[in-house]
């Protein structure tokens, strides 16, 4: 007697998310690769498949086997060996059958397994969903006046520039970005810190959020610079979340090790704070007193 019977097979379906603002930032790659694995592992012989805009980021490997000997189920999932430059894996879901047909992926991600027909999915086939996002970093500028609490009545609005430049690989482990040969700087944003909100509340600083790491695969430092105010002179330290953590300050106080006197540095944190010091020393003034004696010269004895 010959017993014969086909192993069923099911599918394996992948698919790519870019959290990056429709590649705002210029640094999705044209296409990538990912691994196909079996019950978390690379199988025997690796299978890698290929995700592109051509493809819409999704793709399938086909007749893998449902059942591993002894009749356990496999469960197929996909890995991304090398998450591309300038993102960060944010996310890694992997969806079965049941989940694909009840229209679960219709938020966040925007698939609609309900409208897709049963035998695209099959019963046992899977989804792995992979999302990337941007690596994004935060600036805030804080400012410190020390003039005795403005005694000349000097202060001023001042306005803060935002600028970014490419940096070169030879610059890329150096803190304050100044070695190797640089982009010029570009202008990303201006905003002003008006002085009647300052003396409302002394702790107000500027913020720039979700900044990109990385434009067109290339990396970027962050600069400000602030406009000059008249009285007074200016310095700057810079401050990474790493460094706060170092020395356990929640108000992001301390001196940039290796920093120079300018206002740049790598940015590896995912928040740089530049504070600007402006000092200015309060004009003195003499005042002289000299007293007269109409006594003819003390004649009655009574000058103290």
């Amino acid at each position: 007697f010959t017993n014969t019977r086909v192993p069923e097979t099911v599918s394996a379906w992948v698919s790519k998310v870019w959290a990056d603002e429709d590649d705002a930032a210029g640094n999705r790659p044209g296409e990538l690769a990912v691994e196909l694995l079996a019950n978390g592992e690379s199988l025997d012989s690796p299978v890698f498949v290929s995700l592109s805009e051509e493809n819409g980021w999704m793709a399938v490997a086909e007749d893998l086997y449902r059942f591993e000997n002894g009749g356990k189920e496999v469960a197929y999932s996909f890995s991304e060996p090398e998450v591309p430059v300038g993102y960060e894996l944010s996310d890694l879901l992997v969806f079965d059958a049941a989940a694909l047909s009840s229209g679960v992926l219709e938020e966040p991600y925007g698939f609609d397994g309900s409208a897709l027909e049963d035998a695209l999915w099959g019963e046992g086939s899977s989804l792995t969903v992979i999302s990337d996002s941007l690596l994004t970093l935060s600036v805030s500028v804080q400012k410190v006046w020390e003039d005795e609490d403005d005694r000349d009545g000097l202060r001023d609005d001042v306005e803060f520039s935002l600028f970014k430049r490419v940096m070169a690989e030879e610059a890329l482990d150096s803190v304050d970005g100044e070695d190797g040969d640089v982009s010029l700087p570009v202008l990303v944003d201006s905003r002003s810190l008006l002085y009647e909100e300052f003396s409302l509340d002394p702790d107000c600083c500027v913020v720039w959020e979700d900044l990109p790491l990385f434009e067109n695969g290339e990396r970027l430092a962050y600069f400000v610079e602030e406009s000059e105010i008249e009285g007074y002179v200016s310095s700057c330290e810079v401050v990474t979340d790493e460094q706060k953590r170092r020395e356990g300050d929640d108000e992001r106080e301390g001196e940039a090790e290796g920093v120079t006197e300018g206002t740049e540095m790598n940015n590896d944190g995912s928040w740089v704070t530049f504070v600007f010091t402006n000092v200015h020393v309060p004009e003195r003034v003499f005042a002289a007193v000299k007293k007269i004696w109409l006594d003819e010269e003390d004649a009655a004895g009574n000058r103290p």
